[in-house]
């Protein structure tokens, strides 16, 4: 994989970059190993007048390249769908098609060949593992026999004091639930796309279909799955606010449940695999388990898989479950669980998604279907989406549209105002909405350009003043109440760290600012739509993405259209009656 002379990489830390520049000063082009928009911002500006950048071409022929050398070695893996002990196993937790392995390998097979074509280059990469492999230091890793006791324990007090809060403030939902008789249960994520600009409930993946089912006389209840770094104060209290029954993971788990989470998982890997695209795969996996953040996702996914044991011994009677399907391993074990505890409920996945092409890596090729636990059906979100899958599932696979962002296809556009002002969407999570207000300040606190500060539906404005350090805010800035909605149709250009309207004002041509810290608009589905979005990074680039879009007014906004109508609507088909019915049986 690598030249005869030691490669020039380097780690996009501090002292990584301070050396890469240097080094790029002196050589004939540099490239990013890497994928994530925030290291590539302080990549780019480490490096930028540097020599010229080299990308080494779409990732996803690369990743596509591997995946197909990765099917050869499927006979090696789960025995078939019923293989529990595979789809439990730490491999399958990390599992190739789905996991940040799958891209590391990727950037080391890309990177090695231009290494290989351009003598003199520097790289840096996203992180030490990718740099270790294209040195030629990547020693196979062992990890350790078990997680450290540190991490363990801050785990598990987490989790039961999350337990503890969540039966105090839904006390009676596994009660109400029992009494509803035969119910349907509808999973889905809980994070900021599950609240409306006004705080009420439309499920991210599903929309109305609570308000339908419920209409229809149906008994639903759902099991929202929280994104890990969820504020889980500012969710209990939104879910204690409707007049839904949720049955959160936390309110059900307990202290046993969450020590077998944190258990090694069995010892199965890709280790007889070796090597893909001349990768080895063995020190990605074992660096990767062996890493804290990721084995608390791991452990996380396992409490969820306990829930419909906890649901069957309370006796609740679920007689059909609807659930996102991507053929993610969570999907896949919670999947199992839901078989092994309701035998005979009828299990639906929506595939929800916009599939592109990276997301249509995410589902099984026609030669796993054999070996992999599938729902009983599988809707589809539009027409392109079943004319993809349809050769893979065969009957299995069900017609449908769009139960989410279907209406922003025609909704109304948005002309420039004529006095330039910025509108600010704020995150659910606490620390992040306040540095993202801090930041704000910072940017435009000289009051040129008015700034309308929009906090999330179920935020707490006062604790988030007092996070950012303010007691109040500059002239110029004025802080809506939670539940008002933002006024777009005054916003020159909307700095986004919440993913809830996002996707809205790219529907009505809003030009779109997001900051380097908003990860929750980074790991959405606006990814999709990320060609009509500027990205910053810190103070200083946000006035500049800030002051261009609004000097560009109206020209910007007729730029952006075509982003929203070719690349977003165009594969959102909304749904209709047969939808529903699909879905709810």
């Amino acid at each position: 994989m690598n030249t005869a002379e030691t490669p020039a990489v380097f780690e996009a830390d501090t002292a990584g970059l301070a050396a890469a520049g240097r080094a790029a000063s002196e050589a004939p082009a540099w490239h990013f190993a890497g994928r994530d928009p925030h290291v590539y911002a302080r990549v780019r500006d480490a490096l930028g007048d540097a020599g010229p950048e080299v990308s080494g071409g779409p990732l996803g022929e690369i990743v596509d390249e591997l995946r197909g050398e990765y099917l050869e070695l499927l006979g090696e893996v789960p025995t078939g769908p019923d293989d529990v002990a595979w789809f439990e196993s730490t491999a399958a937790e990390k599992q190739f098609g789905e996991s940040c392995v799958m891209r590391e390998a990727a950037l080391s097979v890309r990177a090695a060949r231009l290494l290989a074509e351009k003598p003199g280059l520097v790289v840096v990469a996203e992180n030490a593992r990718v740099a270790a492999h294209l040195r030629g230091d990547a020693a196979p890793v062992t990890p350790p026999a078990k997680p450290s006791l540190r991490s363990v324990a801050t785990f598990t007090a987490a989790h039961l004091d999350r337990a503890r809060r969540s039966r105090a403030a839904l006390p009676g939902a596994i009660a109400t639930a029992r009494d509803a008789g035969p119910l349907t249960v509808l999973v889905a994520w809980l994070d900021a796309r599950s609240m409306g600009n006004d705080g009420t409930y439309r499920d991210p993946y599903f929309g109305d279909l609570v308000e339908r089912a419920r209409a229809d006389g149906r008994a639903i209840a759902v099991v929202p799955v929280l994104v890990p770094g969820t504020d889980l104060d500012a969710a209990l209290r939104f879910m204690a606010a409707h007049d839904v029954t949720f049955l959160p993971p936390h309110l059900l788990v307990t202290l046993a449940d969450i020590r077998a989470a944190s258990r090694p998982a069995p010892p199965r890997s890709f280790r007889d695999a070796g090597a893909l695209g001349g990768v080895a795969l063995e020190p990605l996996l074992t660096a990767d388990a062996a890493h804290d953040v990721a084995a608390r996702s791991v452990w996380f996914n396992r409490l969820v898989a306990t829930v419909p044991g906890h649901l069957r011994t309370a006796g609740v009677d679920v007689a059909r479950v609807i659930m996102p399907f991507e053929n993610l391993n969570w999907e896949k074990r919670l999947l199992l669980a839901w078989r092994r505890s309701f035998p005979d409920a009828q299990v639906v996945g929506y595939q929800h998604s916009t599939l592109t092409h990276r997301k249509l890596r995410y589902f099984a090729s026609a030669r796993e279907t054999s070996i992999s636990p599938l729902p009983d059906s599988i809707v589809t979100n539009s027409e392109t989406a079943h004319g993809l899958l349809a050769p893979v599932f065969g009957d299995r696979l069900t017609p449908g549209g769009a139960l989410r962002y279907a209406d922003l296809a025609s909704c109304e556009r948005l002309p420039a105002p004529e006095t330039p002002c910025i509108v600010a969407a704020l995150s659910l999570e606490l620390s992040e909405a306040a540095e993202s207000l801090s930041t704000l300040v910072e940017a435009f606190g000289d009051g040129d350009v008015p700034v309308i500060v929009k906090p999330h539906p179920v935020a707490d404005t006062d604790a988030l003043l007092a996070a950012a350090g303010a007691t109040s805010l500059p002239a110029g800035f004025e802080l809506l109440d939670a539940r008002t909605p933002a006024p777009l149709e005054q916003a020159s250009v909307l700095v986004a760290t919440s993913s809830t309207i996002v996707l809205e004002a790219i529907a009505r041509d809003v030009p779109v600012v997001t900051l380097e810290l908003a990860r929750a608009v980074n790991e959405s589905p606006l990814l999709e739509a990320r060609d009509a979005c500027a990205w910053a990074y810190g103070a200083e680039e946000l006035q500049a993405r800030v002051g261009d879009a609004i000097e560009r007014g109206q020209a910007l906004r007729d730029e952006m259209h075509p982003v929203w109508s070719d690349t977003v609507s165009g594969m959102v088909s909304p749904a209709g009656p047969e939808t529903y019915r699909a879905l709810l049986g």
